[in-house]
């Protein structure tokens, strides 16, 4: 069972390598949104770093430290869990003792829509057998941050073939004809709760998604209706501008951004993608 803490000493493979997960969950009026889905993407994540995280034990983590903060409308609930302390050396200490590190944050400011966005050059890192989960080691969205230009929300992350794959901390959906295309769940470094909980949404109210790769080329396209980002804290956010690139609005996109945070907060991953 993984210890609870609120600080990490120094020899923590966490912090050392990397060596965890983690889920940064909107609690709204005592409510952690999309806690199903925060809830299997950390097990999961865990499960295939080898570390314990007994889903009814995190759940209940999650249960008091939201029964701390009772005045609180609006704030976000961070979890790392990580391998615990391990000594020096990449080779993990076998039996484990994994730690689990809880804190509590503000929300951040909530963007004025549509937003502009940028495009990285540093590419996103995929091809290991981490990829969609939200693993510790995170220095490809960093060094992108670091290219962040006043004005812009978002830089967008190219593969090393120049496709558009995400944003440093969000995912896309583009409008194309009458259906969605976001690209494929296999590239992506991270596979956000938003975006699982929306393409849901469109699914069962029949409405097409398909997962293909996102050229430049295509936000030129006659057949491209607008972009959107999303991530379970801020959203879903319209694209109004990448880079210099006036963007459509579709009035779709701007649909899903009004009625995103009413979604269940408990979906059920019987019908997730």
């Amino acid at each position: 069972m993984p210890s609870v803490v609120w600080q990490v000493p120094g020899d923590d493979r966490g912090l050392a390598y990397g060596d965890g997960v983690f889920e940064t969950i909107l609690v709204r009026c005592g409510q952690p949104f999309l806690k199903y889905l925060h809830l299997r993407r950390l097990c999961q994540g865990a499960a295939a770093l080898g570390i314990s995280c007994p889903e009814s034990f995190i759940d209940a983590v999650i249960q008091n430290a939201v029964s701390q903060q009772p005045n609180r409308e609006r704030w976000v609930l961070k979890l790392m869990l990580t391998r615990g302390s391990g000594g020096r050396g990449y080779r993990p200490s076998d039996p484990s003792h994994p730690r689990l590190l809880v804190s509590a944050h503000e929300v951040p400011p909530v963007p004025h829509v549509p937003v502009s966005v940028g495009l990285s050059a540093e590419p996103v890192l995929t091809g290991s057998s981490m990829d969609g989960y939200k693993h510790l080691s995170r220095l490809s969205q960093v060094q992108a941050s670091r290219q962040f230009r006043p004005g812009l929300f978002e830089m967008i992350m190219p593969d090393a073939n120049g496709r558009l794959v995400e944003g440093t901390r969000s995912n896309l959906l583009m409008a194309w004809d009458n259906q969605w295309i976001t690209p494929p769940m296999r590239s992506l470094a991270v596979r956000g709760v938003m975006l699982d909980a929306v393409i849901s949404m469109l699914r069962s109210e029949g409405q097409a998604v398909r997962e293909r790769p996102l050229a430049p080329a295509d936000i030129v396209s006659p057949r491209f209706g607008g972009m959107a980002i999303m991530n379970s804290v801020f959203g879903v956010v319209p694209v109004q501008k990448l880079e210099t690139i006036e963007l459509p609005q579709a009035d779709s996109i701007a649909r899903i951004a009004s009625c995103c945070f009413e979604m269940d907060s408990d979906l059920s991953g019987n019908s997730l993608p």
